[in-house]
C-alpha cells in the first residue's frame, strides 16, 4: 500500500502524464520536451542525466503505446522508422555520454534556444509538405544520415528526438504528417529504449518512484486518446500544435 506522499506523487503524476501521452501520440514526439523542462524546475539541484532516466522512462512508454495503436490503423512505415531508429541508437548512446561534461545551467540554455529553433522553422516554413510523391532514394539515404545527427542530439537532451523526426519525414521525405508523427514514434521508442538500457545503470531516478509510475499511468491513458485525435486533426493543426508546444517548453526554459 502506497505511502500518503507516494499517493500524493501519484495524484500529481497522472494528469501530466496524460498531457504528455495525448500531446506525445498526437504530434509524434513522445512528451519527453515538455517533461524536461518541467522536471529542470521542480529539481534545481539535479543533473540532466539522473533526469533523463524519468524522461526516457515517460517516452518509451508513451512512444510504444502510440506505435501500437498506430500500427492497428496502418499509420506506421515500419521500414523507414526501424531502419532510421536502429541507424540512431549508436549516436543516442554518444548523446547520453555527452552530456554529463556539460553544466546544467549551458544544457538549459542551449535547449531552450532549440526548442525555440524548432518553433520557428515549424511557423515559417517554406509550404506545407509535399505528400503526393514518394521519397527518392537518394532523400530517403539523406534522411537516414540525418538520423544520425538526430540520435546524438536527442540522447544528449535526454528527450528522444521526435520533435525533430516529425519535420523530417514530413518535410524532407514528404509523409502526410499523420503518418510522419505515427513512425516518429517507433523511431522515438527505440532510441527511449536504448538511452534507458545503456544509461539508468550509472544514474539513479531523483525523486519518488511513485511520480514516475504516476506520469506513466498517465501516459497509458492520455496516448490513445492522441492517437485518435492524430487521424481526424487536419495536418497544418497538428503542426501548428507541434510548434506552440515546442515554443512554450523553449521559452519557459529560457526564463529559468
Amino acid at each position: 500500500m502506497s505511502s500518503p506522499n507516494g499517493l500524493v506523487a501519484v495524484l500529481v503524476g497522472l494528469p501530466l502524464g496524460t498531457l504528455l501521452g495525448g500531446l506525445g501520440s498526437v504530434t509524434g514526439i513522445g512528451g519527453g520536451f515538455l517533461l524536461m523542462p518541467a522536471l529542470l524546475w521542480l529539481f534545481p539541484h539535479q543533473s540532466p542525466g539522473a533526469l533523463s532516466v524519468a524522461t526516457m522512462t515517460v517516452v518509451f512508454f508513451n512512444a510504444l503505446s502510440g506505435t501500437i495503436l498506430s500500427a492497428r490503423e496502418d499509420r506506421v512505415r515500419f521500414r523507414t522508422g526501424l531502419v532510421y531508429g536502429l541507424l540512431s541508437l549508436p549516436l543516442v548512446w554518444v548523446g547520453t555520454r555527452l552530456q554529463v561534461l556539460v553544466d546544467r545551467g549551458l544544457f538549459q540554455v542551449a535547449f531552450g534556444v532549440f526548442l525555440l529553433a524548432g518553433a520557428l522553422f515549424l511557423v515559417l516554413r517554406p509550404g506545407a509538405p509535399d505528400t503526393g510523391t514518394r521519397p527518392s532514394r537518394r532523400i530517403w539515404v539523406a534522411g537516414a544520415a540525418l538520423s544520425l545527427v538526430i540520435g546524438l542530439v536527442s540522447g544528449f537532451f535526454g528527450v528522444g528526438g521526435g520533435f525533430l523526426f516529425v519535420p523530417l519525414l514530413a518535410f524532407f521525405l514528404g509523409f502526410p504528417v499523420f503518418e510522419a508523427t505515427a513512425t516518429s514514434q517507433l523511431i522515438v521508442g527505440m532510441g527511449a529504449a536504448w538511452a534507458l538500457v545503456t544509461g539508468a545503470p550509472i544514474h539513479q531516478l531523483p525523486f519518488d518512484p511513485m511520480l514516475l509510475s504516476g506520469l506513466v499511468a498517465g501516459v497509458l491513458v492520455g496516448a490513445p486518446l492522441g492517437t485518435w485525435a492524430a487521424g481526424r486533426w487536419s495536418q497544418p493543426v497538428i503542426l501548428r500544435i507541434l510548434a506552440g508546444v515546442l515554443f512554450v517548453a523553449g521559452l519557459k526554459l529560457m526564463l529559468f
